[in-house]
């Protein structure tokens, strides 16, 4: 299956086998659940390690990686982890990156707030 950017989704190509990312609301509530710790946080140290390699996490990034691929992948966390050593870890974390990114677009120039939705 081809990655759709236009519904959240990222290819990984690790060896010779292409995965599918994407960060959708289970996958962010698993992960949520799995390590015990808001979204926000863990999206801000993924986005901290582009510019700190000291700030690097093996296990985070195994972790993001392995919630990344639930929604199209039967992967446990292991699988998650060869999958993140075949791919190398600039793309696997890029990969992730670019998932939480378009879980979370920017708002467009001009582009109105949603009102909200009226109870009932």
């Amino acid at each position: 299956m081809m990655a759709n950017p236009h519904r959240g989704q990222v290819p990984l190509v690790a060896g010779a086998a292409t995965y599918t990312l994407s960060m959708s609301i289970n996958a962010m509530c698993a992960l949520e659940a799995k390590l015990g710790r808001p979204m926000g946080a863990i999206m801000t140290d993924i986005l901290a390690m582009h510019g700190d390699p000291a700030r690097m996490s093996l296990t985070l990034l195994r972790a993001v990686l392995w919630a990344a691929l639930q929604d199209h992948h039967a992967v446990d966390e292991a699988g998650a982890g060869d999958i993140l050593g075949e791919a190398g870890l600039p793309a696997a974390l890029g990969g992730v990156t670019q998932a939480f990114t378009l879980a979370f677009p920017a708002k467009k120039a001009g582009a109105e707030a949603r009102p909200p939705v009226a109870a009932g």
